[in-house]
């Protein structure tokens, strides 16, 4: 309601924005180093103020490297829960452009309700609707455009990750991905018992 809708608007960080995931992977090593180099300036420019955490499992030495020499980034690595940060932060990040299962890290954010700013290859397995669940951009520009708008209109922010959450609730739950699961490999196999074999499904 209204009243729950306030207090989580209450509960967000003013000017936080976050990346999470594996801190060491080289997908996610390249992405904060692309948004740290190409997009953070750009933000910081507009929103001088913004604080920038990185949370997850076995950073690389380059990002602790960042930390170390900017004040206003932080690394938080192995944290027993990531819900807290993501219901923490004004606006999550996943400016992904290379590497695979991605797609979880976006579900997570939206499971949350975290209002996420993401590339469009982060999301590319995902039926997500632009302007809807979260805001999509691939270059330096955009995407740092994209990240101000959201710092800019919490309001906006709360009710984007409230549609994000109601879609991940819908469409990806545990039992959806195990049917899913179940159709593939019913596809696979070269006989069902309810038909001959050589048979397809339509």
């Amino acid at each position: 309601g209204a009243l729950g809708g306030a207090a989580e608007l209450r509960l967000r960080a003013r000017d936080e924005i976050l990346f999470t995931g594996n801190l060491g992977y080289f997908a996610n090593v390249e992405a904060v180093v692309w948004f740290h180099r190409e997009v953070l300036p750009l933000i910081r420019a507009r929103r001088p103020g913004v604080k920038w955490r990185l949370v997850g499992a076995r950073p690389h030495r380059s990002l602790l490297s960042l930390a170390r020499n900017d004040p206003d980034i932080e690394v938080r690595a192995d944290v027993e829960r990531m819900h807290p940060y993501l219901a923490r932060a004004s606006v999550a990040v996943a400016p992904i452009r290379t590497g695979s299962g991605q797609s979880l890290k976006v579900l997570e954010a939206m499971a949350a309700g975290a209002p996420l700013v993401a590339t469009p290859f982060a999301v590319r397995e995902l039926a997500v609707e632009p302007g809807r669940h979260l805001l999509l951009a691939g270059e330096p520009g955009a995407f740092a455009d994209q990240v101000l708008s959201l710092l800019e209109d919490p309001l906006r922010a709360q009710t984007l990750a409230a549609s994000a959450r109601t879609l991940v609730e819908s469409q990806y739950t545990w039992r959806q991905a195990v049917e899913q699961l179940e159709r593939i490999y019913q596809d696979l196999l070269p006989c069902h018992r309810s038909e001959p074999c050589g048979g397809h499904r339509p």
